[in-house]
């Protein structure tokens, strides 16, 4: 049955939508009938989409990346367990960052909080403590925390050997390959403007 002011297309005709406008414009109630091979009529909700020229997109590159058709590939625990340094950003997107830290024995991250950003770090090895807008967690290998946009946060080694970890912000929160060896050297970084990400 067709909806009441919906004209359909005539059964077996395959309808070709070549402009911006024909893809967004929809009859009144945002339904169009779309005809299939059988000649039955089919509603379908919404506006019809034009196709995508994904051989261009996928043309495309992102910061830091090569083409998106390479696979961009990490045996994260690996990586991040043979880097001594207190921070090392891995990868840099548009939209998102991957970055490893080694805590050293009584360091800790620092209380921060990003205004923008949300932050998810996942530990790979040793032991810490996780302070979410004052409240505390012990976090150890396989543990996962969120910390989204806003949120009042540190991290702190209470353990005999180094917090591991990597983490993912978005949008990206550092420059772009940025090596600090340790938390005075990532601090001084910051202060002095020379740990700012990407812009678009």
């Amino acid at each position: 049955m067709t909806p009441e002011g919906v004209q359909p297309f005539p059964a077996g005709v395959v309808s070709s939508l070549t402009t911006a406008s024909d893809a967004c414009s929809a009859p009144p109630g945002g339904r169009r009938l779309l005809p299939v091979p059988t000649g039955q009529e089919q509603a379908v909700t919404g506006p019809v989409r034009p196709e995508v020229d994904r051989t261009a997109a996928a043309a495309r590159e992102t910061r830091g990346a090569p083409s998106m058709a390479s696979v961009i590939h990490y045996t994260i625990a690996t990586e991040a367990e043979k880097s001594p340094d207190f921070r090392r950003v891995l990868w840099t997107g548009t939209n998102t960052q991957l970055v490893i830290m080694t805590i050293p024995k009584g360091g800790e991250i620092g209380e921060e909080t990003h205004e923008d950003i949300d932050q998810i770090l996942t530990f790979v090895s040793g032991t810490g403590k996780a302070i979410i807008s004052g409240s505390e967690k012990n976090v150890a290998q396989g543990d996962l925390v969120v910390v989204p946009a806003g949120t009042k946060h540190n991290f702190v080694n209470t353990g005999e050997n180094p917090l591991i970890l990597y983490t993912v912000y978005g949008p990206p929160e550092h420059a772009d390959g940025a090596v600090h060896r340790t938390k005075d050297e990532a601090d001084e970084a910051e202060e002095s403007g020379e740990d700012e990400p990407p812009t678009a």
